[in-house]
């Protein structure tokens, strides 16, 4: 799936990396490194190191701690040309009664 737009990326795009700008070794390397991490790292010790990072004022661990407890902040949407909407509206039929009389 690629956006419509050369240079653009959208979600599930093939060629996003998410190991950053590395060689194919360099990445197989950081996956690998980032899975033993994550079986050995004990998420009890991880909340420790992030809560006192957050109270030591550290700005990554500020947004990390907002980002979990108040969600991702949403990014607006814009268009490039303006789109246009029609709203239909139908009467209920006069037998049925709805909920504004």
């Amino acid at each position: 799936m690629t956006s419509s737009k050369p240079g653009t990326f959208s979600k599930g795009d093939p060629r996003i990396n998410k190991a950053g700008n590395l060689n194919k070794q360099a990445q197989a390397w950081s996956i690998l490194f980032r899975n033993h991490l994550a079986k050995k790292l004990l998420p009890e010790k991880a909340a420790d190191v992030l809560i006192k990072a957050y109270h030591r004022g550290q700005a990554w661990a500020i947004d990390e701690v907002n980002s979990r407890l108040m969600g991702k902040v949403t990014q607006p949407v814009t268009a490039e040309q303006n789109v246009t909407y029609r709203v239909i509206y139908e009467k209920p039929a006069k037998d049925k009664v709805d909920a504004n009389g």
